[in-house]
């Protein structure tokens, strides 16, 4: 955590809002802080969200938790919330023995699914709604884990949730498909020291054979300088 987030941890507020996305409510509480940056809209306006009791941090980590997972940070000055940017073009390209030192890939295919159906239900208006969302059209990326998707037979996966609309359901399937397709692959690494390498970016790793060459979404990093000279350890998914 930085010092310009710091205040956000600082007292417990309580407060209501009504008819308004998760995304308008963090401008709203980072405004009063004189903060602003990339705030990327929710996809699902809420009838109410209340804070009750919780210091400003909290509420906004619980309301990106809600947001599928969503990340809060902050960089160069300039606040970042919204979904990981898994489908943005990689930032770096490291071939294995030319600027990649190691890699420990990990593979895990069991409960993985291609295409999700949430079936919900609004009560109180006595409303159905059918949520669908399948990995070839999730993001269109070139990611590992996406193109082992395609390979994969699977039948849907059906689930039941309340949801109060249309936009809700399909979010939510998306959620569901999305934490499915990023957990196929994940891995861990050390390369050369570059500065362009930091969480919520992509990297492509080559020369790993066939099943582990390609782009990754990079979960943490850490920059060390020491007698032995700049290096990166790196976590990634796909």
């Amino acid at each position: 955590m930085t010092i310009l987030l710091f205040p956000l941890t600082l007292g417990k507020r309580s407060y209501t809002w009504s008819r308004v996305k998760n995304s308008d409510v963090v401008t709203q509480i980072l405004n009063g802080y004189n903060l602003s940056g990339d705030i990327a809209a929710s996809e699902v306006t809420k009838p109410q969200i209340e804070q009750n009791q919780q210091s400003d941090m909290e509420f906004i980590l619980n309301l990106a938790k809600d947001d599928h997972d969503a990340n809060f940070y902050i960089h160069d000055q300039s606040v970042r919330y919204g979904a990981p940017r898994s489908s943005d073009a990689s930032v770096l390209a490291m071939k294995w023995g030319r600027g990649l030192i190691s890699f420990k890939p990990e593979a895990n295919l069991s409960g993985q699914v291609t295409e999700v159906l949430v079936l919900g239900r609004d009560v109180p208006n006595n409303a159905e709604f059918v949520g669908r969302a399948n990995a070839t059209a999730q993001d269109g990326s070139s990611s590992v884990g996406n193109v082992l998707a395609t390979q994969i037979p699977s039948t849907p996966l059906r689930v039941r949730r309340p949801v109060s609309s249309q936009a809700e359901a399909d979010a939510l399937a998306r959620a569901i498909l999305a934490e499915s397709t990023g957990k196929k692959i994940s891995g861990e690494g050390e390369c050369f020291g570059w500065h362009e390498l930091r969480p919520d970016t992509s990297v492509d790793l080559q020369d790993l054979g066939a099943g582990f060459s390609g782009k990754y979404y990079i979960e943490k990093v850490t920059h060390k300088v020491d007698v032995g000279g700049y290096r990166c350890k790196f976590k990634v998914k796909s």
